[in-house]
């Protein structure tokens, strides 16, 4: 646990009060308190719940222990960020502020977000999506259906878009 914590804080700016580095310490301590014996998991939950409700609070930011986050995840702005518990993220995967990955009644199943895909500002994925690797995701998007890999998504309801090829120079 420490030691994805201290890379989450360096991933952040080395910042201290950086939020994002709140937000997943909190999501990182969580995640550690489930593989404890239960008399201990019940005094971690309540220290947890604590950690959940301060970034609640003041930033804005809903991570349940119950996300799956691959490797390096990136808050460029952690502010308010809503993840449902069961979305799933890979690896490297950067989200800006104001993102929504979340079901709903009429949508259910959570998000599935692949590796090295970028998330901006406002942007909503919402019910079973899976989004490839090395997707984007364009600011103040709606998601509703997958998005392949290499693609860029914008717009809402949002539409495939394919990234332009980049000459070698």
């Amino acid at each position: 646990m420490f030691d994805k914590i201290r890379r989450d804080f360096k991933r952040h700016g080395s910042k201290l009060l950086e939020p994002g580095v709140w937000v997943m310490a909190v999501y990182r301590f969580g995640r550690w308190k489930n593989t404890l014996p239960k008399p201990a998991r019940w005094a971690a939950h309540k220290v947890y719940r604590v950690g959940f409700l301060g970034t609640n609070i003041l930033c804005g930011c809903h991570v349940p222990d119950g996300v799956e986050f691959g490797e390096d995840p990136h808050f460029v702005h952690a502010k308010d960020v809503l993840l449902h518990p069961h979305v799933k993220l890979g690896d490297r995967v950067g989200m800006m502020h104001a993102v929504t990955l979340a079901t709903t009644v009429e949508r259910p199943g959570a998000p599935v977000i692949g590796n090295d895909v970028f998330i901006g500002a406002g942007a909503v994925v919402v019910g079973p999506v899976k989004v490839g690797d090395g997707a984007r995701i364009a600011p103040n998007s709606l998601v509703i259906n997958d998005v392949p890999a290499g693609a860029t998504a914008i717009g809402v309801p949002a539409r495939i878009v394919k990234a332009p090829k980049l000459k070698a120079l």
